[in-house]
């Protein structure tokens, strides 16, 4: 659901308070610019020490926060949608050129695919405990979008959502227990929903006119940050896990996108287009 990026793209990493849940001002940096135009930019900030992933020019790189030891993961000009886990040393993605999800270690030369059929696999994210990868696929007769799992291999896919609406961007809490995601199931505006690690339980945490995206927990699993245009711009929102307690954190003229927890929970990153 992100837009286009029309120019150039920044990556900024917020201070956070969590006693007040906002930015703290003055805080907000730039770990990376000029950054190549793609159509999605995932940024992922997670591991211990911590570790951003982003996607530029269709290939994945790996950094420190503060922008240094940055390694390209891929080179084959197809990566999308990064993400890591916790303690791990690879990177699950999805190939854009043959929608199928695969997996990288760090220092690697080859990825390992995962998944191998005809329809489009994307959005994979790594359980906390790095054994699992939920994603997204349209393999089930609606031939819409749907949220599954499967282990670290490929195998056990099961399906845990299944309507006839769009079911995204699948994020899950640290405990491993539930899943955040994004689904236009109740009207034409995606919202932020959350379930239970076997499909059971899906409930609306959001409700507006706005597109609401881009779930992620906070490492301690008492706060769900996303990016919604509800005040005509992308900006970015934390909440607590039943859709209460919403707080923006950013406001500007930029859209900004694609929120990230860091492990420890004192900082968000994300991108701004500028």
């Amino acid at each position: 659901m992100s837009p286009k990026v029309p120019t150039t793209i920044a990556v900024f990493i917020a201070a956070f308070c969590l006693l007040a849940f906002t930015v703290l001002p003055g805080y907000a940096r730039a770990v990376a610019s000029g950054i190549a135009p793609t159509m999605y930019l995932p940024v992922v900030l997670k591991q211990v020490p911590p570790k951003i992933a982003v996607l530029s020019d269709l290939n994945i790189y790996r950094m420190n926060p503060d922008g240094s030891d940055k390694e390209q993961l891929t080179d084959n000009n197809c990566a999308g949608a990064p993400s890591l886990a916790n303690d791990t040393e690879f990177v699950v993605f999805a190939n854009e050129c043959d929608n199928e999800i695969y997996l990288i270690e760090v220092g690697a030369t080859e990825p390992m695919r995962l998944t191998n059929n005809r329809v489009a696999d994307i959005q994979p994210a790594l359980s906390p405990d790095g054994e699992r990868i939920a994603f997204v696929s349209d393999r089930d007769a609606d031939g819409d979008y749907e949220i599954f799992v499967m282990n670290l291999d490929g195998s056990a896919v099961s399906q845990l959502t299944s309507n006839t609406a769009r079911d995204e961007e699948p994020a899950w809490a640290p405990d491993g227990e539930r899943i955040a995601f994004m689904s236009d199931r109740d009207g034409a505006n995606p919202e932020i929903y959350v379930m239970n690690v076997d499909g059971s339980s899906q409930t609306r945490l959001t409700d507006n006119i706005a597109i609401d995206q881009s779930p992620d927990w906070s490492p301690f699993g008492n706060r769900i940050v996303y990016a919604s245009n509800a005040d005509g711009d992308f900006e970015i929102i934390t909440m607590e896990p039943d859709g209460s307690n919403q707080v923006q954190l950013t406001k500007n003229s930029q859209r900004d996108l694609a929120p990230s927890w860091s492990p420890r929970g004192f900082e968000i990153v994300y991108y701004s287009f500028t």
